[in-house]
């Protein structure tokens, strides 16, 4: 597992994440901890792949790694509302 960016227990980095820009966030993890870092939202676990030398890497290099990883369904659920409009 890629390092993980310290939070609080359960929650782990949710707080820390801007609700209107995550990517501001997100860009000072990268700056922080690298190219590839782990996440802990809510009981699951992230990794959030930050360039593009990392995403060739786990796609083409460590796809066995990184393939098939199951949807984040907190994730799902909040993009079924977010399009949805409600």
């Amino acid at each position: 597992m890629p390092p993980r960016v310290p939070g609080l227990p359960f929650v782990g980095n949710l707080f820390q994440l801007d609700p209107v820009k995550p990517h501001l966030t997100l860009t000072e993890f990268h700056k922080k901890h690298g190219d590839v870092y782990t996440l802990h939202i809510l009981g699951e676990d992230i990794v959030q792949v930050g360039s593009y030398e990392a995403i060739k890497e786990a796609t083409m290099t460590k796809q066995d790694e990184f393939g098939g990883r199951p949807l984040f369904w907190r994730i799902k659920y909040a993009n079924y509302f977010i399009h949805d409009g409600r």
